[in-house]
């Protein structure tokens, strides 16, 4: 009787590990066909911003984000706006950094790129802009608190 039960456990046992490595290997696939579907959306954005989320409403916001062109587009002018005269409009910056979290401003980041930053005398241009990202821009228009606010919410890109 005893030999019964243990081979009716034992098979139990067997049966649930094929049905959770089926189960597991099915998820993986259905991810596999997910991120081969959105590279070939994205245009190989997807490898630089999004794969190494895990799947979920949160990817799915970021990857609906960076497909908005427009939306990034504008958060990236905002910023350029709030920095490009002589002064700096640092309300326009931190209305701007109060809607992203670090993989969007990531991706504000890589569609700012680099513009040229021109130094200004009296209000006059003084000189060729310098092609500069971001970071640089940060750097040149904010001053030391201002600039640590800025790499405490985004330590990763600051």
């Amino acid at each position: 009787m005893k030999k019964e039960y243990i081979l009716w456990g034992l098979c139990g046992v067997g049966a649930l590990v094929a049905i959770v490595a089926l189960s597991s290997k099915l998820s993986k696939k259905k991810e596999e066909e997910y991120v081969k579907e959105m590279e070939r959306e994205t245009g190989g954005a997807f490898d630089r911003y999004y794969k190494n989320l895990p799947a979920g409403p949160y990817r799915d916001n970021i990857v609906a984000f960076a497909n908005d062109r427009a939306l990034v587009s504008n958060y990236a002018q905002r910023l350029h706006d709030a920095m490009k005269n002589a002064g700096t409009d640092i309300q326009a910056i931190n209305d701007v950094m109060a809607d992203l979290d670090e993989q969007k401003m990531q991706i504000v980041y890589d569609r700012f790129g680099k513009r040229p930053y021109w130094n200004y005398l009296w209000g006059m241009k003084t000189s060729f802009g310098k092609m500069m990202s971001l970071k640089e821009w940060f750097k040149e228009e904010l001053d030391a608190d201002q600039y640590k606010q800025v790499k405490d919410k985004y330590p990763k890109l600051f």
